[in-house]
């Protein structure tokens, strides 16, 4: 694997700076205002491209995180009104009771949804490395979603149930 330089336009050759990060080293070229990434003398990207790929990829990454913080504030809102109307509510109808199970299921076996997670996360930041097309990114972040937003449906349902007060 040849040396990585990064490419400067305008300037000389910097020295300290290639003593101080070994075969990394700064290189100076005819572009003014620009910085790329250069490979054994192969030009791979510009500074601008950089940027312009992290905000690319980081929409899905970072919508997954949202996705997931919902469904998490969700997930403890329906346990909290489980305990809080210890599990009577004034409508109990078989869809509550098969929600409840699968909520009391799922915070028992919580590690689910760390690999559930870890697998969404690596899909994307797999299809994301690769630079698929977007559409094709879109795609895979529903497919992946549709579980999620199923179980967050049946915590808003239980989370927004009435409670029976007894006196």
């Amino acid at each position: 694997m040849g040396e990585l330089k990064a490419v400067m336009g305008g300037m000389g050759r910097v020295g300290i700076m290639r003593r101080m990060l070994g075969s990394f080293s700064l290189n100076y070229g005819s572009r003014p205002c620009a910085i790329s990434l250069v490979l054994s003398g192969k030009h791979i990207m510009h500074f601008r491209d950089m940027l312009k790929r992290i905000n690319r990829s980081g929409g899905s990454i970072a919508s997954l995180f949202v996705l997931f913080g919902v469904i998490a504030h969700t997930h403890w809102l329906a346990r909290f009104r489980m305990e809080m109307a210890d599990r009577q509510f004034a409508l109990m109808d078989d869809r509550t009771l098969y929600e409840m199970k699968t909520i009391d299921f799922i915070h028992g076996h919580l590690w689910l949804v760390a690999a559930y997670f870890t697998v969404f996360l690596c899909c994307l930041l797999w299809l994301e490395l690769r630079t698929a097309p977007r559409w094709v990114v879109c795609v895979t972040f529903i497919v992946w979603a549709l579980p999620s937003l199923t179980y967050a449906r049946a915590c808003f349902h239980i989370g927004n149930k009435f409670i029976m007060w007894s006196a």
